[in-house]
């Protein structure tokens, strides 16, 4: 088994297995090496824990859905060998992972930005797993809060392209959320990271709300139902021309055009019922632009 395939088994398998697979119970690369490197820590039994026969078949299969958070997509490669010692997760998993640095990455917390991955964890899942109904439960572009947030932009709609070319090869998925709806608390970075389409201003008591522009794509997309997309071609960022009017300045994550050489591609991306973000926030100003 090669380094990334480990990496998925720990990562996703772990919690993906016991549910979805055919056979249930937890990765066999997960419960061969845990309880081998255990016995050597000198533990009595296997960290991990061991399922009976007929608790593996209780579990298996009881699920609405998948729900998949994909953050950011990342190379892997043989760890060094690791000698006994404190257990730990990534000692037992054994991988190196790294970054091309040929990848762009977000402005703040340098994750990186590369579609094909979502692609190819769609794909893997479906294949995997026997094609479950996916819901994609948080995907999403960090920066430090700009109002003309053109890099999110562009980044839902390369990685929405990339789920609509895992549904054209039969993949379900029937979900997808941006995140996320307003800037918040990210974990250990605080709010140093502003993963909104509406901006929150945390220096005002109030905790003013001001809609970013991608907020206004979201509306856009939510309403006519399909992307504008193009890539990225010589630092240049293709937005849908309907998003007119935005002119490049400092504020900018990167330099626009609006043009109408564009590739459509259609999704439905919400049903019949969806609540715009005006009803969410009626009163909430919008970036001028």
């Amino acid at each position: 088994m090669d380094a990334a395939e480990r990496g998925l088994q720990y990562y996703l398998g772990w919690f993906a297995n016991p549910i979805f697979s055919k056979n249930g119970d937890y990765p066999p690369v997960m419960k061969n090496t845990i309880a081998y490197r255990s016995a050597l820590e000198g533990f009595n039994v296997s960290r991990l824990p061991t399922f009976r026969e007929d608790e593996v078949n209780f579990i298996k299969g009881t699920s609405d859905f998948f729900g998949l958070t994909h953050d950011e997509t990342l190379l892997a490669s043989e760890g060094a060998i690791i000698p006994i010692s404190t257990p730990s997760f990534k000692h037992d998993m054994n991988i190196s992972q790294f970054y091309d640095n040929t990848w762009p990455r977000t402005p703040i917390g340098s994750y990186s930005i590369a579609p094909w991955g979502m692609y190819n964890i769609l794909m893997y899942i479906h294949n995997r797993y026997n094609s479950p109904e996916i819901y994609i439960t948080g995907s999403g572009y960090p920066d430090s809060g700009t109002l003309k947030d053109t890099g999110r932009i562009t980044y839902f709609q390369q990685y929405l392209s990339s789920v609509l070319d895992a549904i054209s090869n039969g993949v379900l998925v029937t979900s997808y959320t941006f995140w996320s709806l307003l800037d918040g608390f990210e974990w250990e970075h605080g709010y140093n990271l502003k993963y909104g389409v509406v901006h929150v201003d945390f220096d005002n008591t109030s905790r003013t709300r001001t809609l970013k522009l991608s907020a206004k794509f979201v509306k856009y997309l939510t309403k006519e139902r399909h992307i504008e997309y193009g890539p990225n071609v010589g630092g240049i960022v293709i937005i849908p021309e309907k998003l007119d009017g935005l002119e490049d300045d400092e504020d900018s994550d990167a330099e626009v055009k609006v043009t109408t050489e564009t590739i459509k591609k259609k999704i439905d991306v919400v049903n019949d019922n969806i609540t715009s973000i005006e009803n969410i926030f009626p009163d909430i100003p919008e970036i001028e632009i």
